[in-house]
């Protein structure tokens, strides 16, 4: 007996079909890149800048422990595996830190634009 799995066939009756893109509760966009628009309160930048500080420090401690010359090849390439993801996700925090700094920036001068104009408008130099 044949078996396709490609058609709507293969899947069981009971199961429904799933809608295109993320399902509920899905928060990889919070992971791959919208960090951003999870931190539009106030306070969002400081908050961005205390978790690099963490994490860079967390990522000087664990080269240090590396350093040690006692530790065994097993607890090393572990040390280094999670340095290599710290390192990863201070990149990401980084990044989201930029798109921060850069969207204020955009903003400020949106800003500017409109008091220059309405200072013209009531003829205020």
């Amino acid at each position: 007996m044949e078996m396709n799995l490609n058609t709507d066939e293969a899947r069981s009756e009971d199961q429904p079909r799933r809608k295109r893109g993320a399902q509920p509760g899905n928060l990889n966009a919070l992971k791959h890149g919208s960090y951003s628009r999870r931190l539009r309160e106030p306070g969002a930048e400081a908050y961005l800048e205390q978790e690099i500080v963490t994490l860079r420090n967390l990522v000087q401690r664990a080269s240090q422990l590396a350093a040690d010359p006692d530790m065994n090849l097993t607890t090393l390439l572990k040390v280094l595996d999670t340095i290599g993801s710290a390192m990863n996700r201070l990149a990401n925090l980084l990044q989201a830190q930029k798109q921060l700094d850069k969207s204020s920036t955009d903003v400020n001068a949106v800003l500017l634009q409109a008091v220059i104009e309405v200072a013209r408008e009531l003829g205020i130099q």
